[in-house]
């Protein structure tokens, strides 16, 4: 199955984006952001598609040696919180949430092993380990979630 929204020209364009993005906040001063899809979103995405359809050479390969290219271009926190779910849980979320079957990878539980796969091991290529944080979200409320974000900021 071919996800006509997504391919390396889609993956590429999107971290072009996130390098305007990062372009326009030099100079700006805050002290949290948080940021929900990213360079790392793409490359996670790109991952999982490469995963799916066993074309790394002509997918993820690419993509990721673009953003390896311009790494230093892409915003750079001192840390990355990311927030990782059960495959079930987040595809039963969507489906509560009033998404259908039909967009895409998203309620495909292989694509989304992959692309949880990315976050839990390929990550840490890319980003020193002591500038990510893992925070298992299954089985707790939105405020527990929150508060154990809190205590990295």
């Amino acid at each position: 199955m071919e996800d006509p929204r997504g391919n390396v020209d889609d993956s590429i364009y999107f971290l072009e984006l996130e390098i305007q993005r990062a372009n326009r906040m030099k100079g700006k001063k805050t002290r949290y952001n948080f940021v929900d899809r990213t360079w790392i979103s793409t490359l996670a995405y790109s991952y999982a598609r490469s995963c799916l359809n066993k074309n790394f050479e002509s997918d993820y390969d690419i993509v990721l040696k673009f953003a390896k290219q311009n790494m230093k271009q892409f915003p750079d926190y001192s840390k990355y919180v990311v927030l990782l779910n059960e495959v079930y849980m987040t595809i039963g979320n969507r489906r509560e949430d009033g998404h259908k079957a039909d967009i895409g990878y998203w309620m495909r539980e292989d694509f989304m092993e992959f692309y949880k796969y990315f976050y839990e091991h390929e990550l840490k290529k890319l980003i020193p380990k002591s500038k990510l944080v893992f925070i298992q979200t299954h089985l707790k409320s939105k405020f527990e979630v929150f508060k154990q974000i809190l205590k990295y900021c």
